[in-house]
């Protein structure tokens, strides 16, 4: 579990650290400059989360009895709930794969989908469309995510089997496409080495041959 107190001094977000790039301390450095070219980013609450906090908790404060402001903030919050299994779609795109993802989790989505929009429709009067239309887009991502299982799962794995060759080459880092490259080459050299000695060889016996019958003659 992650710090409060790294939390708070760490400039660098923990997903997109790596061992090449240096945290530095929140509070140091040239921080109000860069919020110019950095401006889209302050929507993720793992980038300076003091100012994210620090921004929306005054300006909660200063509109909390403003019914618009009320109402963009439950849309706001309707529309990233939405998006919640947007991250698990391009997960499974990029991988290729399921494996390790367990159907359980899936039908326990679905599941929860389908009681939400059934309470939505028949369970409750009076219900904003926001929520209903959600709701729906939620839905369909879920969805898609089912279709994307069902195409890793029992079409995307029959064709890598089909074509092993290409599935080796695919998981294969550019090191050992190079060393086989190598191999490859050395193989060829060496066979044309022992083609070129044998060619010499047989020209060698021939002479040797021919000298022969006509010392004999």
């Amino acid at each position: 579990m992650p710090l409060l107190e790294n939390e708070l001094n760490m400039r660098v977000p923990r997903r997109l650290s790596s061992a090449t790039l240096e945290h530095q301390s929140y509070w140091s450095g040239d921080w109000i400059s860069s919020l110019g070219p950095s401006r889209l980013r302050f929507f993720d609450v793992y980038y300076r989360r003091p100012l994210f906090s620090t921004v929306f908790g005054i300006t909660t404060l200063i509109f909390h009895e403003n019914v618009m402001y009320s109402n963009i903030i439950g849309v706001l919050g309707l529309f990233i709930e939405s998006l919640l299994p947007l991250p698990q779609i391009l997960l499974l795109n990029r991988l290729q794969s399921v494996k390790n993802f367990k159907v359980i989790l899936l039908l326990s989505w679905l599941g929860g989908d389908c009681t939400k929009i059934s309470y939505l429709l028949f369970g409750t009067d009076n219900i904003s469309i926001i929520f209903i239309v959600a709701g729906l887009f939620q839905m369909s991502l879920d969805i898609y995510i089912a279709f994307q299982y069902l195409q890793f799962k029992y079409f995307t794995t029959n064709k890598n089997l089909n074509d092993g060759v290409s599935l080796h080459r695919r998981n294969q880092s550019i090191d050992d496409v190079v060393n086989d490259l190598v191999s490859v080459s050395s193989e060829i050299e060496l066979d044309v080495l022992e083609k070129g000695q044998k060619d010499i060889s047989n020209n060698q016996t021939s002479s040797w041959s021919r000298s022969r019958s006509s010392t004999l003659a």
